[in-house]
């Protein structure tokens, strides 16, 4: 095993990489202001030798501002200072001293000291960059650590692999919560973490090429004095290990967590049959990591399994369960499920070997129902999903509604009693019925004519169905 070269880790881990600004030829530092004192962003204690390309020693390729420093003639001027090379919102000349743009060569004007990176104005702000991994050859990747600078304005850092063809970027660029389609697929983050011995996640030659790193910065009191130039190293070895490692995701969606309450559980789970459909052989869960956001009463719990237990054997039928704990005794309102920041969250990362024998390594849930159960079929709460989604296309139950709903703006008494009679089917009921309402399962036109007949029978319904369902019983 190697730990790979110092360059690439810094070109890997930087956010805002303006003083990665390395000149490869020593007498090029006199022609900028502190070009004999810019610090360097993996170890603050050294300095940063050149300015002007990827790697501390002026190895690898020119960065953005290199490439501005040779567009401007290898010249400090104005323009030059004025600019903002690596686009963090800072000139070149504030990041290296020279904020008013006064000094030349041989000058005695007085320096300020380089800087590091400022934190966004804003309270929540996620940064992105993409990077290019080397290609020559295949490797894997066996493990990564995080390098905080500054811990009270991140986060934290996370790497997502890229298996669409995209291109490396030069410059930071906001990015939401959620990575960017292609760019999706979890490699490391928020904690150091090895990766068992038997595994390594493939990069490379036929692995991933690019990767997305991703910054979540806080700055509650929108401080303009705030810096950062954390990172993320990532270990790598051309001795590849016996299986590739892939990572799961088992998510919760949909819930609602009530205020004043001194514990709350959300659970999210993939059955038996999912795992059946889903796993073409054995597979060993190596590691688990959690995401929660404000209100953690405890780590999660993903298949009795936490960090850096021996690996879990999973077969096909076992059932994949992920529960998070909340205390919510200081919130004033309930808060829902999502994403965003402003939303709670339960979502577990799941790192397991061999990747492909995973064929879809997801496993969500909204609320009680397991989403899986929507293609590998199986029954939930007593709804099989594909019994149901046939009988709406051939069953003369639902088939007949159109006859008795759609020639009417009003609900009539035939219209009600056919609806009241439908709704009592198990895939029409409790979390099943909110979820058909949601867009992505209104695109389907008999779920759509279903529930536009529902919805012109709704006030009715609520009034005087459990009478109609009680006259039906008798």
């Amino acid at each position: 095993m190697y730990i790979m070269e110092r360059s690439i880790i810094c070109q890997l881990l930087i956010l805002f990489i303006s003083f990665d600004i390395i000149l490869c030829f020593p007498s090029y530092q006199s022609l900028i202001p502190n070009g004999n004192a810019v610090p360097d962003t993996c170890e603050k204690s050294d300095i940063w030798i050149g300015v002007g390309h990827v790697g501390p020693l002026g190895s690898g390729d020119r960065n953005v501002f290199g490439n501005d420093f040779a567009k401007y003639g290898r010249q400090w001027t104005k323009t030059l200072c004025q600019l903002d090379s690596d686009g963090d919102g800072r000139t070149n000349g504030e990041e290296l001293g020279d904020p008013l743009c006064l000094w030349k060569p041989g000058s005695n004007v007085t320096l300020q000291k380089a800087i590091s990176n400022p934190v966004p104005l804003r309270l929540k702000t996620f940064v992105c960059m993409r990077y290019s991994l080397p290609t020559t050859e295949d490797y894997h990747m066996i493990a990564s650590k995080p390098i905080y600078n500054n811990r009270k304005a991140v986060n934290y850092i996370a790497v997502f692999g890229c298996t669409s063809s995209v291109e490396a970027t030069d410059k930071p660029y906001y990015c939401n919560v959620m990575p960017e389609p292609g760019c999706d697929e979890l490699m490391s983050g928020y904690v150091p973490m090895c990766l068992d011995e038997h595994a390594g996640i493939q990069i490379g030659r036929t692995g991933y090429k690019h990767v997305l790193v991703q910054w979540f910065f806080s700055n509650p009191d929108l401080k303009d004095d705030v810096f950062d130039n954390s990172g993320i190293a990532l270990y790598y070895t051309p001795k590849l290990r016996r299986y590739n490692m892939g990572v799961g995701t088992i998510v919760a969606t949909g819930f609602t967590i009530p205020p004043k309450q001194l514990s709350y559980n959300v659970t999210s789970s993939c059955p038996g049959f999912c795992t059946e459909k889903y796993l073409t052989s054995d597979i060993h869960v190596a590691m688990t990591i959690d995401h929660m956001h404000l209100f953690v009463n405890k780590k999660s719990s993903i298949y009795g399994m936490e960090q850096n237990k021996d690996p879990i054997q999973v077969k096909a039928k076992d059932s994949f369960k992920m529960t998070c704990f909340y205390n919510t005794t200081l919130l004033g309102s309930k808060i829902g499920g999502g994403f965003d920041y402003s939303s709670e969250m339960c979502l577990g990362r799941i790192f397991y070997y061999p990747k492909e024998s995973w064929t879809q390594p997801s496993c969500a849930s909204y609320r009680s129902i397991p989403l899986c159960s929507l293609n590998a079929g199986g029954t939930v709460s007593g709804c099989n999903i594909n019994h149901f989604l046939l009988m709406l296309r051939k069953s003369p139950l639902f088939t007949t509604l159109k006859s008795d709903c759609a020639p009417y703006l009003v609900c009539t008494n035939a219209c009600l009693e056919h609806v009241a009679r439908i709704r009592r089917h198990p895939c029409l009921q409790g979390d099943f019925y909110q979820l058909w309402q949601y867009p992505k399962y209104q695109k389907d036109p008999f779920l759509y004519k279903l529930f536009r007949s529902f919805k012109l029978c709704e006030k009715d319904y609520q009034e005087h169905g459990s009478f109609i369902h009680n006259s039906h019983a008798h």
